[in-house]
């Protein structure tokens, strides 16, 4: 994200977006300029989920959120194979930013 002056932000190449706690300075920009809120400060530096990455979860598993949800609400994959689980994203689509994760809506 090019408004950490840390340059603690970067996507990975499956488009996980990471923070790196020991680079981050704290200066919330990135809260600021994320279009989803995403980015939380948890008193030290700012922290964002990845995906479980940092838990030992590989690349083509769920993250944990997923598989331990009871009502099969959250789903996680390509988000070409997501949006054919419905028509339409529940919250707009920053599209500025290229965009890893939709919350998809089932209805209009």
């Amino acid at each position: 994200m090019k408004v950490c002056p840390a340059g603690a932000i970067s996507k990975d190449a499956h488009g996980i977006v990471k923070v790196n706690p020991d680079v981050c300075i704290g200066c919330k920009y990135c809260f600021q300029a994320c279009p989803y809120e995403v980015p939380k400060y948890n008193s030290v530096s700012m922290d964002k989920c990845d995906c479980c990455q940092g838990s030992g979860v590989a690349i083509g598993e769920d993250p944990y959120c997923v598989r331990v949800c009871k009502f099969g609400a959250l789903q996680f994959g390509p988000l070409d194979e997501l949006m054919e689980l419905t028509n339409h994203s529940a919250v707009p689509v920053a599209q500025a930013n290229g965009p890893s994760c939709l919350v998809l809506g089932t209805e209009k």
